[in-house]
């Protein structure tokens, strides 16, 4: 007790279950994605199509090359919830500036 006043103990409680931004979507098409699921496909989507301006060489279109082909497996056919869709591409709008930064560097780093 501190001046007479009785402490509390400082009651810690575990978090809410909190969606990730970002998920993997799974290696096979077809799949009806969660939210976080189709931001990735959306970031992915976007993150390439900023890369391919910085490829520079044959290395660099191998590396790009294979990305385009993850992405169509896990991008190319997916099945979403009514809103989602819509509500992922401006979710990831939102991080443009990053995704321009980080697309660059890649394509850089790939084409040496």
């Amino acid at each position: 007790p501190v001046s007479g006043i009785d402490c509390l103990p400082l009651v810690v409680r575990e978090p809410a279950h909190i969606e990730p931004f970002y998920a993997d979507p799974p290696d096979r098409s077809g799949s009806l994605l969660t939210l976080p699921q189709i931001r990735s496909c959306v970031r992915m989507g976007t993150f390439l199509k900023l890369a391919r301006q910085g490829i520079s060489n044959a290395r660099g279109i191998e590396a790009y090359n294979s990305s385009v082909r993850e992405y169509n497996r896990r991008c190319g056919y997916f099945r979403y919830r009514r809103g989602d869709l819509q509500q992922a591409r401006r979710d990831v709008e939102r991080h443009r500036g990053e995704i321009e930064k980080e697309s660059a560097r890649w394509a850089q780093e790939k084409s040496r």
